[in-house]
């Protein structure tokens, strides 16, 4: 009866519940979390400085910096992923030449547009667009990226009693 507690642990300490050996899903639509890994790979390993201008409600600062973290920097681009499992089949997908337009077919979906601009097989361009309206605040934001060149964010805030706040981030490449 003692060893009966013993022999429970070593099971459950035998089973792998590790999520990351799961092999990910194959993406539906466009793959954002993927292609942003690498160009964070490829960003950080080419440590070029940028040019960064901030502005918060009209004032603006100007930057040259060096970015340590490009994964931090870029995660809004990230965090815009269309491939969750519960937005299955809540995307319409038209191709213009090489791009690919999807748009959110749900008012439920902050992602209401993605798209991918390409000549060929390479991206020249992503454009997201992101509203989230509920009783308490609304937000848009227009995310803009273009490889080894620029990327931008711009965003409305508006809180329930609070004035609206509004942002732009733009991260020109050297």
């Amino acid at each position: 009866m003692r060893f009966i507690p013993v022999i429970v642990i070593v099971l459950l300490l035998g089973c792998n519940t590790n999520q990351e050996v799961l092999p990910r899903q194959e993406a539906l639509y466009f793959d954002i979390p993927s292609y942003f890994k690498g160009e964070v790979q490829k960003l950080s390993i080419r440590k070029a400085p940028i040019h960064k201008q901030v502005w918060i409600n009209g004032t603006q600062e100007n930057k040259d910096i060096d970015i340590k973290d490009w994964k931090t920097e870029l995660n809004m681009f990230v965090n815009a992923d269309i491939n969750k499992t519960s937005w299955k089949g809540l995307f319409k997908e038209d191709k213009t030449g090489d791009s690919l337009i999807y748009t959110s077919v749900s008012t439920n979906i902050p992602v209401k547009k993605l798209i991918v601009e390409k000549v060929g097989t390479y991206i020249k361009g992503i454009s997201i667009f992101i509203n989230e309206d509920n009783y308490l605040y609304k937000k848009q934001d227009s995310l803009y990226y273009y490889p080894d060149s620029l990327y931008e964010i711009n965003s409305r805030q508006k809180v329930t009693l609070l004035k609206e706040k509004h942002y732009k981030i733009s991260g020109h490449l050297k």
